[in-house]
């Protein structure tokens, strides 16, 4: 995670960095949002349990104002889409 901050810290305002497919859980989202280490999200909605955890971290993602992009979850995606204004569009 100090990586991605450290990247992120170096880019910032030249490119937009992205990460968190494999990432599973609310808790890991949570130091990537906290420590604003990324721009964009990419949660999986089927590798990470679910459209309840999925809405966990868009929510929480909001709260920080960091977008939320899903990578590849399908028909999955779309209601968080529809849910919330950070998640503009899906993979």
């Amino acid at each position: 995670y100090d990586g991605y901050k450290q990247v992120h810290d170096a880019v910032q305002g030249r490119c937009l960095l992205t990460t968190a497919e494999h990432e599973y859980t609310r808790y890991g989202f949570r130091r990537l949002i906290q420590d604003k280490a990324v721009d964009i999200l990419q949660p999986d909605v089927t590798w990470m349990g679910g459209l309840t955890e999925a809405r966990r971290i868009t929510a929480m993602a909001s709260a920080y104002d960091i977008l939320v992009i899903p990578h590849g979850s399908s028909v999955y995606s779309y209601h968080l889409q529809y849910a919330f204004t950070n998640c503009p569009v899906a993979e």
